[in-house]
């Protein structure tokens, strides 16, 4: 969960699953569209949606925060990591996860993904 304000605004941001909520000090500008998920009618669904400049700007930021975590993982934590991910590749391609993923090699490339343990480390401990 972030709280996000600039000279004019400010929300707070929290990401629920698939889910990323939005909450306003004071009432958004009209640059949000189709975003607004109504509790009577309506569905969830892939769509087109604008919304601010500024927050797409965050939502960048955010994601490219990601390759600071993988980047951070121990050779152990990789190698655990690429395990399971080997354990059932049919799985994994499937998953919300690898799905993700894919959006984030597309926007920030190869540094995104889960890189594989060091080819020394992961050799040792297949033998």
């Amino acid at each position: 969960m972030d709280v996000v304000w600039g000279s004019r605004d400010g929300f707070t941001f929290s990401k629920i699953g698939r889910f990323a909520l939005f909450g306003f000090l004071r009432k958004p500008a009209d640059t949000w569209v189709g975003t607004k998920v109504r509790v009577r009618h309506g569905s969830i669904g892939p769509r087109s949606y604008e919304i601010p400049r500024h927050v797409g700007s965050y939502l960048v930021e955010k994601m490219g925060s990601y390759r600071n975590v993988t980047g951070s993982m121990s050779e152990r934590q990789h190698e655990k990591v690429w395990a399971a991910v080997q354990a059932d590749m049919e799985r994994f391609a499937r998953s919300d996860t690898f799905k993700a993923m894919e959006y984030d090699e597309r926007l920030f490339g190869e540094s995104a993904l889960i890189r594989e343990p060091k080819e020394d480390s992961w050799s040792r401990r297949s033998d």
